[in-house]
């Protein structure tokens, strides 16, 4: 579903596509969003390896503070790096139905059309 919303804002004439490929470990998985010519293959999904899951699983603690005994905040990050986006999130599933990838696809946008003007 990311995939096509994002393909679908770039637009067919265009001649680019979204490659894109994730990888999972318990808890997490982080998703890697490149633009390139052409067709790109179907979304791949891969099981993170030991030394993948435990970098996996560092980064999201950090991600997940805790302020008070009740409150926790999850937070989504992405790192933009050599034409690559990096987005790592939560495996739950409230962060990968349909619409949160549609939402998730919007903020991309956003942030992408933003830097534009930077």
């Amino acid at each position: 579903m990311l995939k096509n919303e994002l393909d679908g804002f770039v637009g067919s004439d265009a001649g680019v596509c979204h490659d894109v490929r994730a990888v999972r470990a318990d808890g997490t998985a982080m998703i890697a969003l490149r633009l390139v010519d052409g067709d790109a293959p179907r979304p791949t999904l891969m099981e993170a390896d030991d030394r993948t899951a435990a970098a996996l699983a560092k980064t999201q603690k950090h991600l997940l503070q805790q302020h008070s005994q009740w409150l926790y905040f999850e937070r989504c990050l992405r790192v933009y790096q050599d034409g690559v986006m990096y987005v790592l999130k939560p495996l739950e599933m409230i962060h990968r139905t349909r619409r949160q990838a549609k939402l998730d696809a919007g903020e991309i946008v956003a942030e992408t059309l933003g830097t534009q003007d930077a």
